[in-house]
């Protein structure tokens, strides 16, 4: 657990380095662009399974991760994850599929 919190500090450190001045907005935005790229490659790895499909899948898939870390610097993101986690709390997991049960 302590290697994955010291991933994501270094990649909040990195993007505030970067882009001390971002706002809420403009990361939100960036983060749906690479999701939408994501989707784009996730779509065209289906129709041809080779492996630089599957590579560009996993790249895209990183660049999600790495802009959704980068949303945890701003507060309404952090209020959004508290409400979202009191729901899952709540809720009955099974933790074989990794799901929550409906």
């Amino acid at each position: 657990m302590i290697k994955e919190l010291i991933t994501a500090y270094k990649i909040l450190k990195w993007h505030k380095k970067v882009f001390p001045k971002i706002s809420y907005d403009k990361q939100r935005e960036h983060l749906i662009s690479e999701m939408n790229e994501y989707n784009d490659a996730f779509e065209k790895w289906t129709k041809r399974k080779t492996k630089t499909n599957h590579w560009n899948v996993d790249i895209e898939r990183t660049d999600v991760i790495i802009s959704s870390i980068n949303m945890l610097r701003f507060p309404e993101t952090l209020s959004l994850i508290d409400t979202k986690m009191t729901i899952n709390k709540k809720r009955k997991w099974n933790t074989l599929k990794g799901r929550h049960e409906c």
